[in-house]
């Protein structure tokens, strides 16, 4: 069973920190979105290790692909669903980077309430 994330908390670790939670959201939310779309690239650790080598293209990649997971996992439960890929890109674009792990991290916590049957 997954664990859903207060985003609030989540959020405010990222600040308080200074980014160092971030880091560790991104590598969570990076396994969460494999395990509940059923697909995967590579493994977390790849994925942070890409995002540092190419200063952060591949993390815009990353986010605008968890949109598209995320509609997937969606699919898979029968449920028909916007893709945001375009808004997590855009907010990573402009900085807010963290508004995008929010709002991917909300869609997360959905879907898991759909899996223990709390959400319709």
């Amino acid at each position: 069973m997954m664990m859903k994330r207060d985003l609030s908390v989540s959020v405010a670790l990222t600040i308080v920190t200074c980014g160092i939670y971030g880091l560790f959201w991104f590598l969570c939310l990076h396994k969460d979105t494999q395990k509940l779309s059923g697909k995967t690239s590579c493994s977390a650790g790849v994925a942070f290790l890409l995002r540092l080598l190419t200063c952060n293209i591949y993390g815009l990649i990353w986010v605008y692909q968890r949109g598209k997971l995320i509609r997937e996992a969606y699919q898979k439960r029968g449920h028909d669903k916007f893709e945001y890929s375009e808004l997590y890109l855009l907010f990573s674009l402009i900085g807010l980077e963290v508004v995008s792990y929010a709002l991917i991290q909300r869609e997360l916590n959905k879907i898991i309430d759909i899996d223990n049957g709390l959400y319709d």
